[in-house]
This record gives structure tokens, sequence and C-alpha cells, in this order.
């Protein structure tokens, strides 16, 4: 698996609703982060994805985690249901030669998914984010 480097600097916010109460859950679940770090797992991620323009079932997905940060990191902050990811990072990232084929044609990833405690919550934003082979 080839790897690339991810620059980004982005706030996000996700507004819970009682329908989402398992993610409350696990998002809120301190035994889950404890036993996560046990075994080494992340606790924050967010994922990127670029969808193939001619086939918008098909995507190319760019998670990034907390252990292939290797400058800044992802703040979170908590207010009742309301869940504040604050994303200053670069990274380190291993992907799929066909995701990395689809950065070198130049196409552009959106965000797609904020997690805590390996749950991973879909969101669809625009942010910036610079992706390279070489080290940012």
């Amino acid at each position: 698996m080839p790897a690339i480097y991810a620059s980004t600097l982005f706030e996000a916010t996700v507004n819970l609703t009682a329908d989402d109460d398992f993610v409350f859950s696990q998002w809120t679940d301190t035994k889950l982060a404890k036993e996560r770090l046990e075994c080494k797992k992340s606790n924050k991620g967010i994922c990127f994805q670029i969808v193939n323009p001619d086939d918008a079932v098909e995507v190319f997905p760019i998670p990034i985690t907390e252990s292939d940060i290797y400058d800044g990191g992802i703040i979170i902050s908590q207010e009742g249901w309301k869940f504040t990811f604050k994303v200053n990072l670069k990274a380190k990232v291993n992907i799929h030669k066909t995701t990395k084929e689809k950065i070198d044609l130049g196409l552009f990833p959106r965000l797609t998914g904020l997690s805590i405690n390996g749950q991973e919550y879909p969101v669809d934003l625009k942010v910036e984010v610079k992706l390279q082979s070489k080290k940012i």
C-alpha cells in the first residue's frame, strides 16, 4: 500500500439527536476509550473519500487516525449532544493503490466521516486538504 502525506485544518460540529443514541453512547463511553488505548487502537479519526466521477457508487477512502498524525492533532470538545472537532494536522497515511491513482489524477476528496472510539459518524463537508507523495 502506498503512503501519502496529508495536511488539513478545519473545524466541524456534529449535533447528535435522540435517533443517534448508539453513536452518542459509543462516543462518550470512557471504558471503551480506555480499552481501545490498551489495545493500541486510535480513539479519534477523520475520513475523506474520493468519489469516482463516472460511477458514484465507487469510492476511494482516505482514513486518518491519531496514529497516522506526526504533527498537530484532533481536539474534540463536547457540550451535551454537540461535539466539535478542531482538526489541525499533518499525517502519513497508507492508502490503496487505486486511491493513490485518483489523487494523482487530481481528484479531490470530501470529508465523509468523523469518529470517536472507532465509531464513525457520516458527514459530507468540503474542507481544504493537501495530499502529496512527499512529506509536508
